[in-house]
């Protein structure tokens, strides 16, 4: 059975000491055929940064610019390589899909 999961991040500026929110981070478990999408917007020109990244054989995480999936696509991660840091081109955010086999 597959599992669905969706969220909106919104932050309007970083806290004092400069830390974005831990959205998604954790060792949880999760299903085959699993697809979780996370809308990110702030007052600005969000920027998307991984501290680690670790995921099974035929992952993916999919990153727009923009807020929904038929936004452009940055870039499709998989494996154990940290993406580099991904920011929006403009004020609408950023949409990210994961994605398990």
């Amino acid at each position: 059975m597959a599992a669905e999961a969706f969220g909106v991040v919104t932050r309007a500026a970083r806290d004092s000491a400069g830390d974005g929110p831990a959205v998604g981070s954790g060792s949880g478990d999760y299903l085959p055929g699993s697809t979780c999408s996370w809308q990110i917007t702030t007052s600005g020109f969000p920027i998307l940064y991984f501290d680690s990244f670790d995921l099974a054989d035929g992952d993916v995480v999919k990153v727009y610019d923009g807020n929904t999936a038929s936004a452009r696509m940055i870039g499709a991660y998989d494996g154990a390589t940290v993406p580099p840091a991904l920011q929006a081109s403009s004020t609408a955010g950023l949409f990210v899909v994961f994605q398990s086999n």
